[in-house]
């Protein structure tokens, strides 16, 4: 005889598999998060290797295991997964350019501090940070700080488990549309940020062969941001 605790997690398991098809078949989504997976791919493939291209490996495994999440119904989970492959992101971004904060990092002797990598005076969207590495884009850093910020500090409620972010979790698990909409527009926005920080970073140090490679990434998420689409030779 079935004991009722077996029955009850058939019963969720119904309930997942019910949310799985309804969210499978949502128009775009899918196809969003194949872009945001493609442009960390392709720009790690234009860079040249380095020990700290890792952490892109690390970020698109999380882009995937937060979509999955979202596909069960785990919201909570998806938006957990998500700020974990910002922070792969950004924490790339950040020991690109600090080797030694790096290797004590892989020896345990440092730990990634978001407030150290978004500090306006020398993080990774910093004054300091573009004039070393793309000084016309000094006045648009401001602007993608400010965006970083705000999606970090969304996704960081459903982590720390802020008291709004509880009023979707009744218990049962079944697909909610303000939220899967809420994950959809923050996907779009890693879109533009994650090109943005991979541009300022290493745009000026590609060579023609490895600016092809994530041109049309570029060209999709930025051609509003005309230092960028000069650099590309597009026009003013």
């Amino acid at each position: 005889m079935e004991s009722e605790s077996k029955k009850y997690y058939k019963r969720i398991k119904q309930e997942i598999d019910k949310v799985f098809e309804e969210t499978i078949n949502e128009d775009g989504l899918l196809g969003e998060i194949n872009d945001l997976k493609s442009i960390i791919s392709d720009w790690n493939g234009a860079l040249v290797k380095s020990d700290e291209n890792q952490l892109l490996f690390n970020s698109l495994e999380q882009i995937e295991i937060s979509f999955t999440n979202l596909l069960l119904g785990l919201y909570r989970s998806a938006f957990s997964s998500l700020r974990l492959s910002l922070e792969m992101v950004c924490s790339h971004i950040y020991f690109s350019a600090n080797k030694l904060n790096y290797n004590e990092w892989v020896n345990d002797s440092f730990d990634i501090n978001w407030a150290l990598i978004t500090c306006p005076d020398n993080g990774i969207l910093s004054h300091r940070y573009a004039n070393a590495f793309f000084k016309d884009l000094n006045k648009d850093s401001g602007k993608i700080l400010e965006d970083v910020k705000f999606i970090y500090r969304e996704l960081s409620e459903f982590v720390h488990g802020n008291y709004k972010t509880w009023e979707h979790s009744i218990p049962s698990i079944k697909r909610h549309k303000d939220l899967h909409e809420k994950y959809s527009s923050i996907v779009a926005k890693l879109k533009r940020i994650y090109c943005y920080l991979f541009v300022l970073r290493y745009l000026q140090e590609l060579t023609t062969d490895q600016v092809s490679k994530v041109e049309e990434h570029i060209t999709s998420e930025l051609n509003d941001i005309e230092v960028i689409r000069i650099a590309l030779g597009g026009e003013k």
